[in-house]
């Protein structure tokens, strides 16, 4: 494979952390996130009542962190519209100066250690990261909390993460050099070699978690079941928490979280305006809230291609099955 074939080569002081397991070859990380972030997370303490919240970035990180709070706090809305979205969750992998945009030191620099800020914040937590099973706190591993763990489907995910890619191409000195074509985007991850995606690829990190889902309490939510169901979607992870709401709880909760009502909502609408300082003045937050938008990305053969893998790698897993349209 040529350099020009990778994102890699376009994309200033990214690194590589490595594990035992899944990560022995390499996991390309963005100047964003400290190594601490990943080295470290072992030993991170949790408490019973802490959430441990998992996204692979670009699957609705957001949106679903906004549906576990408001079961979390039996759904109440106006508890949540009151109080910012980024102040209601505890990051693990970025700093607050990052989250804040406030005290970088420039485009490339991933300010303080997160984990120290996450170990000094009162449970119970929401604790979020973008790190893959092999490198999770040990006491979650251990099943001392409860873990919600997003799943979108690949494709549109790629989608969403090349958008954003954008956006940070667009600051200057920033994390990439120009924005890649989609074309080097998509043979960067058809590769399937987490050294060289942003984050790892959308295989190693769920086939890492899911095969160990039955040694931990863990719920997997659903992006495109929150778009097409959302009731149900509701029902299951209240369920998860053992917790359970009336029909008219359970509409509130639905129009709070439709998307037009989600942008609009100050909240969480403007997620990223505090993030342009790294992302970009054109990094979008919430672009369309629609589950087949890749249908205007990928073309046929690369459908088709991306699906031979996704069958080759997922296969005998018995993991969902992604849901496109």
């Amino acid at each position: 494979m040529t350099s020009s074939r990778t994102i890699l080569d376009i994309s200033r002081q990214s690194y590589c952390v490595y594990g035992n397991e899944q990560y022995k070859d390499g996991l390309m990380v963005l100047p964003s996130v400290r190594k601490e972030a990943y080295y470290d997370l072992s030993t991170l303490e949790v408490e019973s009542n802490d959430i441990f919240f998992v996204t692979y970035p670009r699957s609705g990180t957001h949106f679903s962190l906004e549906l576990v709070d408001l079961i979390r706090n039996n759904g109440d809305c106006d508890a949540l519209r009151n109080t910012h979205i980024h102040q209601r969750v505890v990051p693990t992998m970025n700093s607050p100066e990052f989250m804040t945009g406030k005290g970088l030191k420039g485009p490339l620099d991933a300010g303080s250690n997160p984990l120290i800020t996450a170990a000094a914040k009162p449970s119970p937590r929401i604790l979020h990261t973008h790190a893959s099973y092999e490198f999770w706190p040990e006491q979650v591993k251990q099943g001392k909390c409860k873990i919600v763990v997003m799943v979108r489907n690949p494709k549109s995910v790629y989608t969403s993460f090349y958008h954003l890619v954008g956006g940070m191409a667009s600051v200057p000195g920033g994390m990439f050099e120009r924005q890649p074509t989609w074309d080097e985007f998509y043979a960067a991850f058809i590769e399937n070699k987490s050294s060289l995606v942003p984050f790892g690829t959308w295989f190693d990190f769920y086939s890492n978690i899911w095969k160990h889902r039955m040694d931990i309490p863990v719920h997997f939510l659903n992006y495109e079941t929150m778009v097409k169901d959302m009731p149900k979607a509701i029902k299951e992870l209240a369920s998860f928490f053992n917790k359970s709401f009336s029909e008219e709880t359970i509409k509130r909760m639905c129009q709070h979280l439709s998307f037009e009502e989600f942008k609009k909502n100050p909240s969480t609408g403007k997620a990223f305006e505090a993030l342009k300082t790294s992302l970009g003045e054109n990094a979008i937050h919430m672009r369309k809230g629609k589950i087949d938008d890749w249908k205007n990305m990928f073309t046929v053969a690369q459908s088709e291609a991306f699906d031979k893998l996704y069958d080759k790698v997922m296969a005998g897993t018995e993991f969902q099955q992604p849901r496109y349209e």
